[in-house]
């Protein structure tokens, strides 16, 4: 309970000893609601007392909570597949139906884990080169009576793009015929995220061998949408060489 508390305290912005200020508590007040939507608890009810403290300039703010009744998901439609069977899309989820779910304490739907699931379907679509992939609409009817909320996932999947160009940017120690070397991605490929990724953890692993501790390495993608083809360009910076200035050992005998 007293944890609980405390992750209820990180939402507000208002802190003992500040002025108090109507705007900010008001704010405090709908990122409490927001916290409960966002875990379930759509119907729940936040109530803000602000109370002078006799004797003072000062006041307390009390916040009266009726949680309700959390939802579950008792279904999960997705509409427009053609790329990756309904299972493999379901999978890759962490919102879904739970069989136990009308027995036991699981199952609950939560808004925080639907959005995350939403970026991982994208993820998911763009290792295949999908770049125009996108949910065109999600149908969402809530049954406060049983508790349930029923999602329908429309889906836009477009076409594969290819690679255009790969290029690299911001190197000077490292020559680009070496970074080339530890690309994998190529022209006239169809495109993949983590293809990409795997290039970029190459490039980083490169510049640590040297000593380049600090190296950052970003994709820029320029993104053709009318030929759908997607050139890309690994801009570096490669930061200072460290070097071992002292060796200490201890705890020996």
């Amino acid at each position: 309970e007293a944890e609980k508390t405390r992750e209820l305290r990180k939402t507000s912005e208002s802190r003992v000893g500040d002025p108090m200020s109507g705007g900010i508590l008001g704010e405090d007040q709908r990122a409490l609601i927001k916290l409960y939507q966002g875990k379930g608890f759509h119907d729940v009810d936040v109530k803000q007392n602000v109370r002078d403290i006799p004797g003072t300039n000062d006041v307390m703010v009390e916040y009266l909570i009726r949680e309700r009744v959390r939802l579950k998901t008792r279904r999960l439609h997705i509409r427009g597949n053609t790329v990756y069977g309904i299972w493999k899309l379901k999978r890759v989820m962490d919102t879904g139906v739970s069989i136990w779910g009308y027995l036991f304490p699981t199952g609950f739907y939560s808004e925080e884990e639907f959005k995350n699931d939403l970026e991982k379907l994208e993820t998911l679509y763009w290792d295949k080169g999908y770049l125009d992939f996108k949910v065109d609409k999600v149908d969402k009817a809530v049954n406060k009576r049983r508790a349930l909320v029923l999602l329908t996932l429309f889906l836009s999947e477009g076409v594969p793009f290819k690679v255009g160009t790969v290029s690299t940017d911001g190197n000077q120690v490292v020559s680009s015929e070496e970074l080339a070397a530890l690309i994998e991605l190529q022209p006239d490929q169809v495109y993949s995220k983590s293809g990409e990724t795997a290039d970029i953890r190459r490039i980083v692993a490169k510049y640590n061998s040297m000593g380049h501790l600090d190296n950052w390495v970003y994709a820029d993608r320029d993104i053709d949408r009318t030929g759908k083809v997607v050139n890309i360009t690994y801009s570096i910076r490669e930061g200072r060489a460290s070097r071992v200035n002292d060796i200490n050992i201890t705890g020996n005998r």
